[in-house]
């Protein structure tokens, strides 16, 4: 469970929220292994969007750490064998920010983003079915995707920001040629939000938070 320290009150985070029941059938040290590749993936994906440049993960100090859990964890992690540059070239859209704390006051919840940007409509010949030339949050999934759990964790963020109109994901997968799958895109924010409030709801009545 993940808190956020908002003024004098701690936040859960949105995915403490949505995954504090959930019933992992993957070791402890197999599940660190998975989000060390997902933290190193993501630096790199933020760095590359604020700075036009790829680093290696062994170029970037603060994510070391992870990247010994990975070099060394059992399951042998390949970095490797996802595309995020190639997703890119296929699906660009212009950066308005990476790595955004969102905070929602009313029903007392926080988390991070990973991307907010905009899809412009010169782009309609690469990107399709979207909203095109609104704010937009987009998420880097570097494993599997659970849609409806995905969706839930981009909508919470977007319903704490007025300007966001669709949530979308983008699906690094090792299991394609090129390393990446067409992205998922949704406007119906509503859907989600009702199944993320009703795990606000569960979640306070088992934390009392």
């Amino acid at each position: 469970i993940r808190f956020y320290q908002v003024g004098e009150e701690r936040y859960p985070s949105v995915t403490s929220i949505i995954n504090w029941d959930a019933d992992f059938h993957i070791p402890a040290d197999q599940l660190q292994q998975y989000a060390s590749r997902g933290t190193i993936i993501d630096k790199q994906v933020q760095i590359f969007l604020e700075t036009g440049v790829w680093k290696e993960p062994k170029e970037i100090p603060e994510i070391y750490p992870d990247l010994v859990v990975v070099k060394q964890g059992s399951l042998g992690l390949d970095l490797d064998d996802v595309d995020f540059r190639g997703f890119y070239e296929a699906y660009p859209f212009k950066v308005l920010s990476c790595q955004s704390v969102h905070e929602n006051n009313e029903y007392k919840y926080a988390g991070r983003s990973d991307i907010k940007c905009i899809i412009e409509s010169t782009n309609k010949g690469k990107w399709t079915e979207v909203l095109f030339d609104v704010p937009t949050i987009l998420d880097v999934k570097s494993g599997q995707i659970d849609k409806v759990k995905h969706m839930k964790q981009q909508t919470a963020y977007a319903k704490c920001d007025s300007d966001v109109k669709q949530v979308g994901l983008i699906h690094l997968n090792k299991e394609t040629k090129q390393g990446f799958s067409k992205p998922i895109v949704e406007q119906d924010l509503d859907k989600y939000w009702s199944l993320f409030l009703a795990d606000r709801e569960k979640f306070k009545k088992r934390y009392g938070v």
